[in-house]
């Protein structure tokens, strides 16, 4: 009879519970593996967390990034902020741009700190507005005391990642936007129309500077805007008794 040795006792014990025996060299390499995959991924971790670790709710502090409705995201890197305070975000009331559509929800931005590094404010562009980014029609600006209410700020579009990305300089509201062609074209057509004569030139007037009651909220139609048949607008009045409209007619007779 065949001497049987321990180690062959063991390996078919093993085998007698259903599973193939993991030899000592093996297992010491299998230990190693899991060490090495252990520390890959503890680096890593680490690593993130040192760019732009997640940030909870809406504020966030050196290192992190916050993100927002519309593919919007505000990175805030180490030492942006004096003291390593805070950003918070809130979302703001909509302001018009004119000829200008939005494209995210604007953002106020603020901190208790100074700004003094580069916090970085970017869009995941959706694939709609992919080509227009790269061709420069998809700006991020911010509220300011510009005439039209808005200041553009120099962007960035990365064609692979499809991010336009900002790098302020002060916080206050901003927003992504991108050119309103209807808007254009219409203002075109009124301009073609002034020349002409087949459109008038008079604005509706609303300066009475009283706001409109809080229970008129209803103006569906009534607009200014270029190449309108009838152009109107609303204002409160001093017995509060409604929003008296004024309107201009912008198609006048025309004879030929």
């Amino acid at each position: 009879m065949a001497r049987i040795d321990a180690e062959e006792k063991r390996r078919l014990a093993a085998a007698e519970r259903g599973g193939a025996p993991i030899s000592g060299r093996r297992a010491a390499y299998v230990a190693g593996a899991l060490l090495v995959v252990a520390v890959l991924v503890l680096a890593f971790l680490q690593n993130t967390g040192e760019q732009h670790s997640p940030a909870a709710g809406m504020t966030a502090t050196s290192g992190q990034a916050i993100s927002l409705r519309d593919g919007m995201h505000l990175s805030v890197p180490v030492g942006a902020i004096t003291g390593d305070k805070p950003v918070a975000a809130a979302y703001a009331d909509q302001s018009p741009w004119d000829r200008h559509s939005p494209v995210s929800a604007p953002v106020d931005f603020s901190t208790s700190g100074e700004v003094i590094g580069r916090p970085v404010p970017s869009l995941q562009v959706p694939e709609a507005l992919r080509e227009a980014a790269a061709q420069g029609s998809v700006q991020v600006a911010y509220r300011s005391d510009d005439p039209s209410g808005w200041t553009e700020h120099p962007a960035t579009y990365n064609r692979e990642t499809h991010v336009l990305e900002a790098r302020l300089e002060h916080f206050s509201t901003w927003q992504f936007w991108t050119w309103d062609w209807v808007s254009i074209g219409a203002g075109i057509s009124q301009a073609a129309g002034e020349w002409t004569s087949r459109r008038s030139s008079d604005m509706p007037k609303c300066d009475s500077g009283i706001a409109k009651p809080a229970w008129f909220n209803f103006e569906a139609g009534m607009t200014d805007g270029a190449a309108m048949v009838i152009r109107s607008c609303a204002q409160g009045r001093k017995q509060d008794v409604g929003p008296p409209p004024h309107s201009t007619n912008n198609h006048p007779p025309h004879t030929p």
